[in-house]
């Protein structure tokens, strides 16, 4: 078990490498009947490549091939098998990587666990790899979008540039999904002022309309699994919900009246949602492909220095802004269901705690019943002056209660304790 699948009720295996035939995904918990549109599908997937300066040059179609769980166009409740066939892929670009430990990517760290690396983009754990996760995040949007939950996502920051939101519809058009059209050309400019260079940034995760009560206390806090579904997107290196990181310089006062004013929690609080706004933000490295020497050893420790040739992204936040959408509604559509589950089982136990309740009141009333045809036996025998003990009687009696404990897979010692007490009841209600 490598952790390649994500959910406990509403769960995604993601596959594939960069370079290799195809990437994908299988999602397994999404309900029958759903319909399913795959242009919205596409479009979704379109999304995760925002184009502008900041964004690679590789155009994958990213046309989607569904395997199984989808039948004229619903889904049938059986797991969901979607591939993209990868097209536009040079996997000679890497070939200078074959025996480079790239500082900031994951094929040394890879090559230590498994003991080889496929180093053609990095494989198993690019960037590529994301497509799964949105073809996931397809059904988990749309299975939120039904509940009225919505999920908002765009980049807050590039560099030293951060985002005011001006217009939030803006984000889908924007290249670099920034909610400002005002700072577009000033991104432009930075750009250009990298010179081959790469940059970081933040991304920003607003989740409306949550109910309360989704995640569990201590292992299961909802704030600790959106930290780490959200921080396993590649290139996440840093999580803030509500205050985050402001929080250690205020004031418990402070914090407390923010928490009101301004949801500082985040709309979290003991590791359970509020019923207020989730708000996450993420902090993205820079891209570790750039255009510049970098220092670093081969396979044999040998010093060298490479400069990076072939596509990559300048930043990735944009990318991420997407990518992000998707992971973060996996993530509680999971919880969701799994609140849920634990809601349909305390009702169910509840039934049957009732249905108990009745089954106890009828026992009462039969052991009355029974006590009072005992006191009737008793009085006939002593006016005829009857034994009250009758031990052929009492074991044919068992011999049927034993009969019936068999056919009803009763246990038999606790079975006979029951017989003994009854026995020695009607006993003193005959004398």
């Amino acid at each position: 078990m490598w952790f390649n699948n994500y959910g406990t009720l509403f769960s995604v295996t993601t596959f594939g490498e960069s370079h290799g035939p195809s990437v994908g995904a299988v999602i397994d918990g999404v309900r029958g009947n759903l319909e399913f549109d795959i242009n919205e599908l596409r479009d979704l997937l379109k999304s995760r490549h925002p184009g502008g300066k900041l964004s690679s040059s590789r155009r994958e179609e990213d046309d989607p091939v569904v395997l199984s769980g989808i039948y004229e166009n619903r889904t049938t409740g059986a797991p969901i098998c979607i591939i993209l066939k990868n097209r536009d892929i040079r996997p000679a670009d890497y070939d200078q990587f074959k025996n480079i430990i790239r500082p900031g990517h994951g094929e040394w760290g890879w090559f230590n666990k498994f003991g080889i690396v496929d180093h053609r983009g990095g494989g198993r754990i690019s960037g590529r790899e994301t497509a799964g996760r949105v073809i996931a995040g397809y059904f988990a949007l749309k299975l939120l979008s039904g509940r009225n939950i919505n999920i908002k996502t765009w980049v807050s920051s590039i560099g030293p540039y951060k985002f005011p939101v001006k217009d939030i519809s803006y984000v889908k058009n924007s290249p670099y999904r920034i909610p400002d059209p005002e700072m577009e050309s000033d991104i432009e400019q930075y750009i250009q002022s990298l010179a081959g260079d790469s940059i970081g940034g933040k991304v920003r995760v607003v989740i409306e309309n949550v109910p309360t009560g989704l995640g569990d206390p201590v292992f299961g806090k909802l704030d600790a699994l959106l930290a780490g579904g959200l921080m396993s997107i590649g290139g996440v290196k840093g999580i803030s919900i509500g205050a985050g990181f402001e929080v250690p310089e205020m004031r418990g006062s402070i914090y407390l009246n923010g928490e009101v004013e301004h949801n500082y929690s985040g709309g979290i609080t003991g590791g359970i949602t509020n019923g207020r706004t989730i708000d996450v933000e993420l902090a993205i490295k820079p891209v570790p492909s750039v255009n510049v020497p970098v220092n670093t050893t081969d396979f044999d420790n040998n010093s060298t220095s490479y400069v990076t040739i072939g596509r990559h992204d300048i930043c990735l936040a944009p990318k991420i802004s997407e990518v992000a959408k998707s992971m973060a509604a996996i993530i509680i559509y999971d919880a969701l269901m799994v609140q849920e589950s634990i809601e349909n089982i305390s009702s169910e136990i509840d039934t049957f705690r009732l249905r108990i309740n009745e089954l106890d009141q009828a026992l009462i009333e039969i052991l009355s019943a029974r006590r009072n045809i005992s006191r009737k036996i008793g009085l006939l025998k002593k006016e005829n002056d009857f034994p009250i003990e009758d031990l052929s009687r009492e074991e044919n009696l068992w011999k049927m209660w034993r009969d019936l404990g068999k056919t009803h897979q009763l246990d038999m010692t606790f079975l006979q304790d029951i017989f003994k007490i009854i026995i020695s009841s009607s006993k003193k209600e005959q004398n």
